[in-house]
């Protein structure tokens, strides 16, 4: 008995290796390589010749669509819009998995990952057509600009 309490102050001050990364648990892993699933939805358009008739009112372009074309093109717009409900409630369901991740301890890094991830989910769920947003011109030609540390963009 004796022996083992000897060796018990030496496990207190056992070198330990601190710097060892521990390792990813396994929905943080997959939180941080989800990318946005493409949208397959296709929004109908609708169909319509035009005539260059004079009516009584001087109008000159009188578009001809008959009620079968409507009524198909509203049930286009249905099924594209529950295409786009199905759509948007997946990225609910990615939106908690990304969410719940950060219960199992993230580094900065990480979460400032997962963030972005959850900033984009939001931006494509708040459209109407659940697209991503279009990135400018300008963003495309300073997407290589914001890789500076905070040190180099402090002003002294």
């Amino acid at each position: 008995m004796i022996k083992v309490l000897a060796l018990f102050p030496l496990l207190l001050i056992w070198p330990q290796d601190s710097s060892a990364e521990q390792p990813l648990h396994p929905d943080i892993a997959a939180a941080l390589d989800w990318s946005l699933p493409e949208n397959e939805c296709v929004q109908p358009k609708m169909v319509a010749r035009s005539s260059n008739i004079v009516d009584g009112d001087g109008s000159r372009e009188i578009t001809d669509v008959d009620n079968y074309t409507i009524r198909r093109y509203e049930k286009k717009q249905k099924r594209w819009q529950k295409c786009v409900n199905r759509y948007k409630k997946s990225l609910m369901e990615d939106f908690t998995k990304l969410k719940d991740s950060a219960q199992h301890g993230l580094t900065q890094d990480q979460a400032n990952a997962i963030l972005g991830k959850l900033a984009l989910i939001q931006s494509v769920y708040l459209t109407e057509d659940a697209l991503p947003p279009e990135p400018s011109p300008d963003e495309d030609a300073n997407a290589g600009d914001h890789d500076t540390t905070p040190d180099q963009t402090a002003s002294p």
